[in-house]
């Protein structure tokens, strides 16, 4: 009997661990996924980037080549007021028409012709089928260990603890074995609260110390300024 239960528990042990694993699994696709996704923002900013030079230098372009003296002819011969921005408007407005359709057509062919969205397409078929393996295996845990408690079954090393209460001999069936369980994490709840109490009393001790060094610091301060003080007088 005795060596069943530990044969079952070494079996349970070795089960969870592999649908810890296929977590495991599943996380490191969703994390590919989103370095995929990076991946493409960071080329659509690269296409958006280019389109921004493109369009300075095409403003560039239009400041070289504007007609400044026939621009300066017509404002000696009483051009409208507005004609003044008439060398402004000929460098940001082309420069911005070519700059958004240098973007757009390079975001467009990047999304038409994109190896990203097929990569996360296919990444996403894979978390998929991931996904599903991993609830099944976790569902059938409990299908292939009934006798453990689900509270158990999902901790690696409870189950370890529990083979070593057996195996050293501080129970001999399932139900002592799940009792001296129950009492060691009591007792190890206990000892943590203990230690916890005794880490925040050093705290309180220590926050005491320091208020007490403060003021008798401000006190040596307040006693020495008295003392030059009268020593002046």
């Amino acid at each position: 009997m005795k060596e069943e239960l530990l044969k079952t528990l070494k079996g349970a042990s070795k089960y969870v661990e592999s649908v810890y694993e296929q977590e495991r699994v599943c996380d490191g696709i969703k994390n590919t996924i989103k370095e995929i996704e990076k991946s493409k923002e960071r080329e659509l900013s690269n296409k958006k980037t280019i389109g921004i030079v493109a369009g300075i230098a095409v403003g560039i372009l239009c400041g070289m080549i504007f007609p400044y003296d026939l621009y300066n002819r017509l404002l000696d011969a009483g051009a409208p007021k507005f004609f003044y921005f008439a060398p402004l408007v000929a460098i940001i407005v082309p420069g911005i028409i070519v700059g958004i359709i240098v973007t757009k057509v390079l975001k467009n062919k990047l999304i038409s012709n994109s190896k990203y969205d097929k990569q996360i397409t296919e990444q996403k078929i894979a978390l998929q089928e991931a996904d599903s393996l991993y609830c099944a295996m976790a569902h059938n845990a409990g299908v292939l260990f009934p006798q453990i408690p689900p509270k158990y079954l999902a901790d690696t090393e409870i189950l370890q603890q529990l083979y070593d209460i057996l195996d050293f001999g501080r129970a001999d069936s399932w139900k002592e074995a799940l009792n001296v369980l129950e009492m060691d994490l009591h007792n190890k709840r206990m000892e943590d609260d203990a230690k916890n109490a005794g880490r925040l009393q050093e705290q309180m001790l220590q926050s005491i110390k320091n208020t007490e060094y403060q003021a008798q610091r401000t006190a040596d301060m307040i006693a020495l300024q008295n003392l030059f003080g009268n020593n002046n007088n």
